[in-house]
């Protein structure tokens, strides 16, 4: 996937301005929207983990005049769910596993009549993406980190049986995200050149961000008393 210069990381609107349209690149979707949309973000739960800290800052700070943002959890803890509350997402919990969440998450997707999934991690990934394609939603696949999820995923000693079977899941995993994606968030450079080669839609770098309203820079005489 090529990769697209630097975004504002204090909205997500970035991603997004028309109609979702067919894509040239060969998955079922490229993103281009009007009005305001409603966004599910889809997570392993709502621990206080990296990508979901990152979530809650993209639905406390998203512009609601464009976007209205839900969050799914597909199992626990849920640290997290006051906090997205407070910062105004609409929650949904699928716990469980398998066909059953599968098809209760494409359930959700149209119940709710969500217009794009943003997925995060390997297991939100894996139901997202397919629960998105079954519905023709597009996907945003976020980039977290340089970690090839693509690949076949099995130990040089394994029996070949089990070889085959990892490297059928991985042309099936590569083979929905090519068709679900529309479009990828890297959280920098480094990562959306490591996925650069590996992925087929565009790649926008977004770079993780310092919340200056929190964490201001102190006076000179607070920043010497902080290092005595």
């Amino acid at each position: 996937g090529r990769v697209e210069p630097d975004m504002d990381v204090t909205e997500p609107g970035g991603v997004a301005s028309g109609d979702v349209q067919p894509s040239s690149a060969g998955n079922v979707w490229a993103v281009s929207m009007t009005g305001v949309r409603r966004i599910l973000h889809v997570l392993p739960d709502l621990s206080r983990g990296g990508g979901q800290v990152v979530v809650l800052e993209l639905v406390a700070r998203c512009d609601r005049t464009r976007f209205d943002p839900f969050v799914c959890a597909l199992g626990g803890p849920s640290e997290l769910a006051d906090a997205f509350g407070s910062a105004g997402a609409t929650l949904v919990s699928l716990h469980g596993g398998g066909v059953s969440q599968l098809a209760a998450l494409v359930r959700t997707i149209g119940r709710l009549d969500i217009d794009l999934v943003h997925v995060h991690s390997d297991s939100d990934r894996k139901i997202g993406q397919l629960a998105a394609l079954l519905k023709r939603v597009p996907v945003i696949g976020h980039l977290h980190s340089p970690w090839a999820h693509l690949e076949p995923m099995y130990e040089p000693g394994d029996p070949w049986f089990v070889r085959w079977s990892s490297r059928a899941k991985a042309r099936l995993r590569s083979e929905v995200e090519r068709r679900a994606v529309a479009h990828y968030i890297a959280v920098g450079g480094e990562v959306a050149r490591f996925h650069s080669d590996r992925l087929t839609a565009p790649i926008t770098v977004v770079n993780n961000g310092i919340d200056t309203e929190r964490f201001v820079p102190g006076l000179p005489a607070d920043q010497l008393a902080a290092r005595s």
